[in-house]
């Protein structure tokens, strides 16, 4: 993302072989990072691979917190960019949420504010492929006196509606808030949870029951001032159980995933225990059974705080998670990376970032790479932009940068029941992180420019351009004739003698790289003209068929033979004893052709057809 440009010619005269050699296109997963936004406020809260394989982002512009809804392709260009913010409203909540759907719109939960002071509510909105809005829907909170209604995530339901969780604010507390709609969100019901304190839901999933499970804070339940909490309710949100973990200060979960096993995997925030400084924030991995009890917890972090905000188990068996890092060495807040095997120890973790703010929000992954989508200050055209970053099975991406910090430590947290005071049944769960501290080191992102290469496979003047660059993420192709291709590896026919300078210019973030070849173009057209028998061809170019005229006053016997533009026979008509020849179209695809008069194996004339 550090702007810049390299500019590297290199010239080298390749002597083309008349062959045609069939390559098969190889899908690579390429890395990048990439920004998107305005001169405003711009930030990044969810992405998901879309049904063509492509990526939309959900996030918010400007200074009010409108919707922003990106769709990017593979990578990283933009499709399409679109904004929500209906008049009298100011979009509220930064922490949007969205799903695709089974018409392959999208449907997005948000907050907004009544600009005329009635308060706010949770708004559902509906659009089609293209991001166009279809229709609106808002909801207010169910229990009397709560002004405020904020939305964290949406899911797809079974019966094809849709469920939203999040938080209705009263003048006292806060409570859990679920809501369940139909497919065209009318509201079927909605339920409340918690105590007498402040309760959230941050993450919601549904179960293989027809159920959902509900991870957020609580400050009614547990040990400290917060404790995780977990709920489980049935299909029409009747409360089945919940529990609750932590220690005795500030502990909450941002996101949980239903793991292949049937349990469930959570990361957030713990504090108190941690691997820095006392009372520093560390991101936690918590595995638990499909009744919540814990299997394991890792805590992971540096000196300073660390945010989980979204974790995925991986096609491993494993699991990823993001969030930032403000840990030593880093700048104010980076992107933080982390993957560990099934049992949460750490396989590898980095960060990615500036001197600034650089935060993630969610990760995806998508075959053996995993997408991030956060936010920059370094990086943005103004005081912020969405920030998306893919990176290969190790971590790796175009902008290099050394391992994140990871400390070891142990944290004793206490697991108990919520939605009631706690019994006092507990079970403590070490929390282990593995790192060194006297060795790991941070080194700001090194971005890497591209290095253009390719080379040519010929077969008569056409052949097959084949981009062999690395770190590219854009191609700009000058085949020195004035044509010019965007394509990746594209095709190419010359129709001239002649010898062509053809260039590759390939740039991503960090700069940009040319490489150009000189290319003999020999079709032997001008030299038969020349020296052998001249053909006359009428009409050319021609519809449905043409007459090929030459000297024959011998009667021999000769052949005619059509190639294509890779020299491959299309027709061939022979012992002809007559001067001249009808050509019928019989189907060929309209296009260029080469004429062959052939005599005794030897080519005697050679012309050009074109069919319209």
């Amino acid at each position: 993302l550090i702007e810049g440009k390299l500019t590297m010619k290199h010239t080298n005269i390749i002597i083309v072989a008349i062959i045609f050699l069939t390559l098969a296109n190889q899908v690579i997963g390429q890395t990048f990072q990439r920004t998107y936004g305005s001169t405003s406020d711009d930030q990044g809260s969810k992405i998901l691979l879309t049904f063509d394989n492509n990526y939309a982002i959900i996030g918010t512009y400007g200074t009010t917190g409108g919707i922003y809804l990106i769709k990017a392709d593979s990578i990283g260009n933009s499709i399409w960019q679109k904004t929500f913010n209906p008049p009298n409203m100011l979009y509220f909540h930064y922490d949007y949420s969205f799903k695709q759907t089974q018409d392959s719109g999208f449907i997005i939960a948000g907050s907004v504010y009544y600009t005329n002071g009635s308060g706010i509510d949770i708004c559902l909105i509906k659009t089609n492929s293209s991001g166009d809005t279809l229709w609106t829907k808002f909801y207010a909170g169910p229990n009397p006196g709560y002004y405020k209604a904020i939305a964290y995530e949406i899911i797809n339901t079974s019966d094809n509606g849709y469920a939203i969780v999040g938080t209705e604010i009263g003048s006292t507390n806060k409570n859990v808030f679920l809501i369940k709609t139909d497919n065209s969100g009318n509201l079927q019901w909605s339920k409340y949870y918690g105590g007498t304190n402040n309760d959230e839901g941050y993450s919601l999933k549904q179960t293989s029951d027809g159920g959902y499970i509900i991870a957020g804070y609580t400050n009614s339940f547990g040990q400290g001032g917060w404790d995780v909490y977990l709920l489980k309710v049935n299909s029409t949100g009747n409360l089945l159980w919940t529990k609750t973990y932590g220690g005795n200060r500030y502990d909450y979960a941002n996101h949980i995933e239903i793991t292949n096993d049937g349990g469930f995997i959570l990361t957030g925030v713990t504090s108190g225990y941690g691997t820095g400084v006392i009372y520093d924030n560390d991101l936690f991995l918590m595995k638990t059974d499909s009744a919540g009890n814990s299997i394991w917890a890792n805590t992971y972090g540096g000196d300073s705080n660390e945010i989980g905000t979204s974790v995925k188990q991986t096609s491993d068996g494993g699991f990823v998670a993001t969030g930032y890092t403000s840990s030593s060495g880093a700048g104010q807040e980076d992107v933080y990376l982390l993957k560990t095997d099934s049992l949460g120890n750490v396989l590898w973790s980095t960060n990615f970032g500036g001197a600034s703010t650089e935060q993630g929000k969610d990760v995806i992954q998508h075959g053996n790479n995993y997408i991030i989508v956060g936010e920059t200050r370094n990086f943005s055209k103004g005081l912020k932009d969405v920030y998306l970053i893919k990176v290969d099975s190790l971590g790796n991406d175009s902008c290099k940068q050394d391992t994140a910090i990871t400390f070891k430590t142990l944290l004793p947290w206490i697991q108990g029941t919520g939605g009631t005071e706690n019994s006092g049944n507990t079970v403590k769960s070490n929390i282990i992180v593995f790192g060194n501290p006297d060795t790991t080191s941070y080194k700001p992102c090194v971005c890497v420019p591209p290095i253009a290469n390719f080379q040519a496979y010929m077969t008569h003047a056409c052949g097959q351009m084949w981009n062999y660059s690395t770190w590219a993420t854009s191609w700009y192709w000058d085949f020195g004739n004035g044509d010019t291709s965007t394509v990746e590896s594209p095709n190419y026919c010359w129709w001239n003698d002649d010898v062509y300078y053809v260039c590759l210019t390939v740039t991503n973030d960090c700069g940009t790289d040319t490489y150009c070849d000189s290319i003999p173009i020999f079709t032997g057209i001008n030299e038969l003209k020349n020296n052998r028998i001249k053909l006359f061809i009428a009409p050319n170019p021609f519809d449905n068929y043409t007459v090929v005229k030459f000297e024959n006053t011998k009667r021999e016997k000769l052949k005619l033979q059509i190639l294509n533009p890779l020299g491959q026979s299309v027709l061939q008509i022979n012992n002809i004893t007559d001067n001249k020849v009808q050509i019928e179209k019989n189907g060929l695809p309209s296009g260029l052709y080469f004429v062959q008069l052939i005599k005794n194996n030897q080519v005697i004339g050679l012309d050009k057809i074109i069919i319209k």
